[in-house]
């Protein structure tokens, strides 16, 4: 199974990296108790404008947080996996500015949580000047 998320027309309007504006995010959580590291099945996230990607490997509880409109990519288990599906969740959420606030660039990151891994932008969007280059 290969899937991919690419922004549409439709979504173009809807861009989430704007100060004051809505963040649109996924939040991806894989469910299956056990997955072994041989089974596979990653989700590869692209960078359109790096032209990199970052694979995430499944493990039980693993929870991603991306921007919905990052393109990604899921492979099928592999044959070790001797037919086991792989399960996921997957968690549309919208978080809105606090009113009255000064905008700072929109982001899910929090200090506590340690320096976030930086990869993927939505098709068509350029890596803000005040994000480290990848």
């Amino acid at each position: 199974m290969l899937s991919f998320c690419n922004r549409t027309a439709e979504s173009q309007a809807n861009l989430s990296l704007e100060p004051g504006k809505p963040l649109f995010v996924s939040m991806l959580v894989y469910l299956n108790e056990e997955w072994k590291e041989e089974w596979n099945s990653e989700t590869m996230f692209l960078d359109p404008e790096s032209a990199c990607g970052l694979f995430v490997r499944p493990q039980p509880g693993r929870m991603v947080l991306m921007d919905q409109d990052v393109p990604h990519r899921v492979s099928a288990p592999s044959s070790a996996a001797k037919g086991c599906p792989r399960y996921s969740l997957v968690w549309k959420l919208v978080f809105y500015p606090k009113s009255g606030d000064a905008a700072p660039p929109p982001s899910i990151c929090r200090p506590q949580w340690g320096t976030p891994v930086r990869v993927g932008l939505p098709v068509g969007v350029h890596r803000p000047s005040a994000w480290p280059s990848a």
